[in-house]
């Protein structure tokens, strides 16, 4: 892309300023809110919601139930 940008500042300065004015940064999405107008979930409702996977995963590996959250 830098070849095109360069070939057109060079022909046309203010179609390369109307073209940098538009454009996106590519880190936008870094400064926005994660969880943008929603509260972020609970880490008691997290295990909550994991302890059915927890207890299969222990039995599968013949773990004592619950010893995976310690």
């Amino acid at each position: 892309m830098k070849p095109w940008a360069t070939a057109l500042c060079r022909q046309d300065e203010a179609s390369f300023d109307r073209f940098l004015s538009s454009a996106v940064p590519v880190w936008k999405g870094l400064s926005e809110e994660l969880f943008a107008g929603r509260q972020a979930p609970s880490a008691s409702s997290h295990a909550t919601d994991t302890s059915d996977a927890e207890a299969a995963v222990c039995a599968q590996l013949g773990l004592a139930p619950g010893s995976l959250s310690k």
